[in-house]
């Protein structure tokens, strides 16, 4: 079973690595954007740790559903990044802006669906034994993915440009440098 639910994870982050990848037409802001699910994993753990809870199939069970879940943070400021630079921001301006305006949003979802775990994850009344540890990964790593996607991913987003940019350059400087070698070629051998 277990060895099941660990191939189940790597097909939703497969899965969720190519539907990313159409939707934002790169290969690289996948990447970036499920850079949250390792650190959401961190809190899958120190959750477990913290409520003395050994990993069971239920845990298993929630931490392969909040892989689905701790993206949404990511992608909804990757996009809002994107739009930023298509309207013809500035990077600094367009992370800033865009980090600075989806935050309060997505603190507020992340609030909201954890408190409504709550109770399910710590057992309130007694009857929530089976799915508890479930609904136990799910809050401790969606808080973790939060914090990560409102801090680390604008970090991130800005390195990742800076990336692109550097690589372009010097595939544009390769270019020339053809260019030049080869204009130098056909005059030599026009001589």
């Amino acid at each position: 079973m277990i060895r099941s639910m660990a191939i189940a994870g790597g097909v939703a982050i497969l899965l969720n690595y190519l539907v990313l990848g159409t939707l934002f037409r790169s290969l690289a802001q996948p990447f970036l954007i499920l850079l949250t699910v390792p650190f959401s994993l961190t809190g899958v753990i120190l959750g477990l740790v913290v409520a003395r809870e050994p990993i069971s199939i239920m845990a298993l069970v929630g931490t392969v559903a909040l892989t689905g879940i701790v993206v949404n943070d990511s992608i909804v400021m990757v996009h809002f990044f994107n739009r930023a630079r298509r309207a013809g921001q500035g990077l600094p301006r367009a992370v800033i802006g865009a980090a600075r305006l989806r935050f309060r949003p997505i603190l507020l979802t992340t609030i909201t669906t954890i408190f409504g775990l709550l109770p399910l994850a710590f057992g309130t009344t007694g009857q929530e034994e089976f799915l508890a540890p479930a609904a136990l990964v799910i809050v401790w790593g969606l808080a973790f993915s939060t914090a990560i996607s409102l801090f680390i991913i604008p970090c991130a987003y800005l390195a990742l440009e800076d990336i692109l940019r550097r690589r372009r350059r010097d595939s544009l400087a390769r270019e020339r440098e053809i260019e030049r070698l080869a204009g130098e070629e056909e005059t030599r051998s026009a001589m």
